[in-house]
């Protein structure tokens, strides 16, 4: 056990660990976030039509699905403890919660037409294609997006202090 404020080598790489995990869940995050923002505001159409094809979008993408598929891709170049944390880390996140969140964002900020558009899109053949490469895309985009957040913050760090 070490005593708080003593390092250790061992210290320093638990912390180094967690502190990569929570980069690229944050990255994960992030780039999840694309997927689904836009900025359209529509305030004549209803909450329960949107309430409706944002169910209908859900039943075509949910998130349980992509949110499985991407952290399997992201994590498939891990060591095995980086591996074992990161899915710790993923299969305490309420996938409910995100849904409901994202399902709220979408009625909030997307014209029914759009909400049904997107809906249309994941539900057809194209988009159903689409998502079944979106961990494989993920997976090509999170190295990288991880390291430009980790070179940011580390040009950063020393001018916020």
């Amino acid at each position: 056990m070490t005593r708080p404020g003593s390092c250790t080598k061992t210290t320093l790489k638990s912390s180094n660990a967690f502190y990569e995990i929570q980069i690229m869940v944050k990255a994960f995050v992030l780039v999840a976030s694309f997927f689904l923002v836009n900025a359209a505001h529509a305030a004549d159409d209803s909450y329960d039509d949107k309430l409706e094809a944002a169910n209908r979008y859900f039943e075509a993408a949910p998130v349980e699905g992509l949110w499985i598929s991407m952290a399997d891709k992201l994590s498939a170049s891990m060591s095995t403890h980086e591996k074992r944390n990161f899915e710790k880390v993923m299969g305490e996140v309420d996938l409910t919660l995100l849904e409901n969140l994202t399902r709220e964002a979408m009625i909030k900020h997307f014209t029914l037409d759009e909400i049904n558009a997107l809906a249309d899109f994941y539900g057809s053949p194209a988009g159903k294609s689409a998502m079944s490469k979106y961990g494989d895309y993920m997976a090509d985009v999170g190295p990288a997006l991880t390291a430009e957040i980790n070179r940011a913050i580390s040009e950063a760090f020393p001018r916020l202090q």
